[in-house]
């Protein structure tokens, strides 16, 4: 390979990695405006922005995802997205489930979903993350209780 050609790929890495941080960045600054909104802001109900952030974050209905087992939701994102932008998609996917199991008693049920996609990313991913072991931790406790 020349030169040329390795520094064009690695731009090409360099744009997607971009790409991925800032879609991250503006996840969780969505999140962060509404858990620390204004009071108009905290007035839109807990689904609706559970929608809104399915649907302009994952391109699906929160359903799509609750109806599939972790299994088909690890293969859907492995055939739509590649990469690091796939475990950042499935890292707002396991945000968002945590939210909804803390927040709303019914989805609960979702925990063991959630634990098998925080070990997705656990497992395919560059970073360690203290976070993401605190939330497998939660959930395993979740998970105990429950029984």
């Amino acid at each position: 390979m020349s030169p040329g050609r390795r520094l064009r790929l690695s731009t090409i890495t360099m744009y997607q990695q971009d790409y991925i941080l800032k879609l991250l960045d503006l996840f969780f600054k969505s999140l962060d405006q509404w858990i620390h909104g204004t009071i108009e802001e905290k007035e839109r109900t807990f689904l609706d922005f559970n929608e809104e952030m399915y649907r302009t974050f994952l391109k699906e209905t929160p359903s799509f995802f609750r109806e599939k087992d972790a299994g088909s939701i690890i293969s859907y994102f492995e055939a739509t997205y590649q990469g690091e932008e796939r475990l950042a998609r499935i890292e707002i996917l396991s945000e968002l489930v945590c939210i909804e199991a803390e927040n709303r008693p019914v989805f609960r049920e979702q925990l063991s979903k959630l634990h098998a996609l925080l070990v997705y990313i656990d497992a395919d991913s560059r970073t360690f993350s203290f976070d993401r072991q605190k939330k497998l931790q939660r959930i395993q406790e979740l998970l105990k209780e429950k029984r």
